[in-house]
């Protein structure tokens, strides 16, 4: 069960997420992550929430955040708001962290979604098919996109039919 201070270590693309907020629909509450991008981070693969906007606001270091087809580099103090089902992804290309509040409004299950994709994606060799299954179920939260989305969405069903689940 996801709760408040977990975290979320990501060595490959260099981010530390801790979770601050659950988030309420009912009581129009985000999804709240307190996230670390180390110096030179990839950051997370291009991704879309369908039907919750993302906003990034930066506290400490510069961030770059690409939003639909433009990319800003976005400096301590500044806040950026992604509108729901924008392709969108943040990396961290200078010599020093990036701190950020990241919020997802409205939570639906993102709780659920960072706590079950978490272990797929940390581990030694990602399994495509459960990843592929997990996206599935949590396809109301993000979504991968360009190709990659493309081929995990056609995976999805290959993966339940071999027993997979979300």
């Amino acid at each position: 069960m996801p709760d408040i201070g977990d975290v979320y270590q990501y060595p490959k693309t260099g981010e530390r997420l801790v979770v601050v907020q659950l988030g309420d629909d009912s009581r129009g509450e985000p999804y709240r992550l307190d996230v670390t991008a180390s110096a030179h981070s990839s950051g997370p693969p291009v991704h879309f929430h369908p039907h919750s906007k993302e906003t990034f606001h930066v506290q400490t270091g510069t961030l770059n955040i690409l939003s639909g087809k433009t990319t800003r580099v976005v400096g301590q103090g500044e806040t950026v708001v992604v509108p729901a089902g924008t392709p969108h992804r943040f990396w961290n290309n200078t010599d020093a962290d990036a701190q950020f509040t990241t919020e997802i409004l409205p939570a639906f299950r993102s709780a659920n979604y960072f706590e079950a994709i978490h272990p797929i994606v940390t581990g030694s060799r990602v399994n495509p098919l459960q990843l592929a299954v997990l996206l599935r179920e949590y396809r109301q939260e993000a979504r991968f996109g360009g190709p990659l989305g493309w081929l995990l969405a056609v995976m999805a069903p290959i993966g339940r039919a071999f027993g997979i689940r979300g």
